[in-house]
C-alpha cells in the first residue's frame, strides 16, 4: 500500500511494508530522508 501525503508544494510517500513498518520518504529535502515507525 502506497499513499501520497501532499504537504504544500511537496509530498511525502508513505510505504507500508508487510511487517507493519511504515517508511516515509520526503521529496523536499536535498538528501533522501527516510524514517521507519511502527504502524498503529
Amino acid at each position: 500500500m502506497i499513499r501520497r501525503q501532499y504537504t504544500g508544494p511537496s509530498f511525502v510517500y508513505h510505504v507500508k511494508l508487510h511487517d507493519g513498518t511504515v517508511l516515509g520518504v520526503s521529496t523536499t529535502t536535498p538528501r533522501s530522508s527516510r524514517w521507519a515507525r511502527p504502524s498503529r
